[in-house]
């Protein structure tokens, strides 16, 4: 029997809050007219310190990607004392990206080393290998989660930075994911409406969370960021504006839970609703003063998985070790060495794996702290990266 396959209609609806006159829901349509435009939106000054800036984005098209591109010069003087850098350097200069849209608040909320962290594990085309850089005074070419094209200008975790005269440059990127796949776009944002809500906010770290200053060292750092997004043309046909399905919005909200303790420590995930779909869950073991990432290992970490119910624990890595390779052939980065990243992986497999947050009740990390890490004002940062419907709240 012949089958046939409906035309897709032109109505007015509602699109992620926004009431849209005439419009054709056509994925495929969409791909097949589209064009894809990729151009910087703003430029801006920052200084070291600075609480936030906020990011001006023109209402147009439908918005998939923005990049941050910070750019500068660091200069170290430390005199008759000292200067040290922190484990929050390099990324941790942006203490934290939020991202709003279309009436749903914070979708993304999360720091500079969060969206690196991210950006290896969903892209496995991107790799720090053969990256140098300097990590805790040492030259390390794996695991650093650096770019090539990078400057950090100064180690991360290192102690006694030398006076490096009139500065040197830096030059960070940092991606934003604003739809959860570039290619078929789910979680896009539709801003070609005068009636469109957007809120971008770079929030900067301070002084003394990036550097150890002593009897009168003293940094300074300046310098641009550069906001480049990707957007996808929105194609007429016949009056009627052809779109994607932009029924979903994409989240990746950061929080901590500092309730630790030596042994196996269960952390129930926040945001928690029927509906939500999680992707993955990023998390990392930050102790000690300043904060610094404790490395996934046998010493390290015992039992690492997740749970719900009552007892059921779906992935159950017997060590820190054993999550960490599963980590590198996953990521083609071992971002779980250095800096410690600990991903729960639900969207490798697509559709099958990821996990519904409305049925499978009660979600919970499991962290087991072996006695090996001494903890002193230790927190366990944790990102839940979902989907949901754009009715839902964030």
């Amino acid at each position: 029997m012949a089958t046939t396959t409906a035309t897709p209609v032109a109505a007015p609806m509602s699109m992620q809050g926004i009431a849209i006159p005439a419009a054709v829901v056509d994925p495929k349509g969409f791909r097949k007219l589209t064009r894809r435009q990729t151009q910087q939106e703003s430029k801006f000054s920052f200084t070291l310190g600075e609480d936030n800036d906020p990011v001006t984005l023109k209402r147009s098209d439908i918005l998939t990607e923005i990049v941050l591109r910070i750019t500068g010069t660091l200069k170290v003087t430390p005199g008759a004392g000292s200067v040290a850098s922190t484990a929050a350097w390099p990324y941790g200069l942006v203490k934290n990206v939020r991202f709003s849209a279309n009436g749903s608040s914070d979708l993304i909320k999360a720091r500079g080393w969060t969206l690196r962290a991210r950006e290896l594990a969903k892209d496995e085309g991107l790799s720090d290998r053969g990256v140098v850089q300097t990590i805790g005074g040492q030259s390390r070419n794996q695991g650093t989660l650096a770019l090539a094209l990078e400057e950090w200008g100064v180690g991360q975790n290192t102690p006694t930075l030398a006076d490096n005269g009139s500065g040197v440059p830096i030059e960070l990127i940092l991606t934003v994911p604003v739809a959860e796949d570039q290619y078929d776009l789910t979680g896009a944002i539709f801003l070609q409406s005068s009636s469109s809500e957007l809120s971008v906010a770079i929030e900067w770290a301070s002084e003394s969370e990036l550097f150890t200053l002593a009897n009168g060292g003293a940094v300074s750092l300046s310098g641009y960021v550069e906001v480049i997004s990707t957007k996808y043309k929105i194609p007429t046909v016949n009056g009627a504006i052809v779109v994607p399905d932009l029924s979903m919005f994409h989240s990746l909200v950061e929080t901590n839970d500092s309730d630790l303790s030596n042994g196996e420590v269960e952390t129930t995930v926040l945001g928690q609703g029927a509906g939500k779909l999680t992707l993955r869950i990023i998390r990392q073991l930050l102790n000690g003063t300043p904060a610094a990432p404790v490395p996934l290992n046998d010493t390290n970490f015992g039992l690492m998985g997740w749970r719900y119910g009552t007892a059921e624990t779906p992935d159950r890595w017997a060590n820190g070790s054993q999550l960490r390779i599963a980590q590198e052939r996953h990521y083609n980065s071992d971002i779980g060495g250095l800096q410690g990243f600990a991903v729960d992986e639900f969207s490798k497999g697509g559709v099958r794996d990821v996990v519904d947050m409305g049925t499978t009740a009660d979600l919970r990390l499991v962290t087991t702290i072996n006695d090996a890490v001494a903890l002193s004002k230790a927190k366990l940062q944790y990102a839940v990266e979902t989907l949901y419907a754009s009715g839902q709240a964030a």
